[in-house]
């Protein structure tokens, strides 16, 4: 048969041995926790770099646009001035061999 102190001194164990359970659950969460909010962090940081990107690409991609079409009205005109020339030239070579 236990002794009175002796069941006190079990029933204090089991307290402490509780509480040290519960402190450890508890710092297992705070670093759950902690860690979940630095991949949120990094997650928000990469997000707003992203995003960056994507106006940086939408502003790329509009300048490029206009360069383009820039590109393409002079090809249009150069073309024709070139179509332009070569009727000239035949022209002139027309008028010369008609003169010889």
């Amino acid at each position: 048969m236990p002794l009175v102190g002796e069941s006190l001194y079990h029933s204090e164990c089991v307290c402490d041995t509780v509480r040290v359970k519960v402190r450890v659950k508890v710092r297992v969460v705070q670093l759950y926790v902690c860690r979940c909010a630095v991949q949120l962090s990094t997650s928000n940081q990469e997000r707003s770099l992203l995003s960056k990107d994507v106006e940086f690409y939408s502003r790329q991609t509009c300048q490029l646009e206009t360069k383009l079409r820039y590109a393409d009205d002079r090809v249009n005109e150069l073309t024709g001035q070139l179509e332009k020339t070569k009727q000239a030239r035949e022209a002139l070579f027309s008028e010369y061999v008609a003169s010889r």
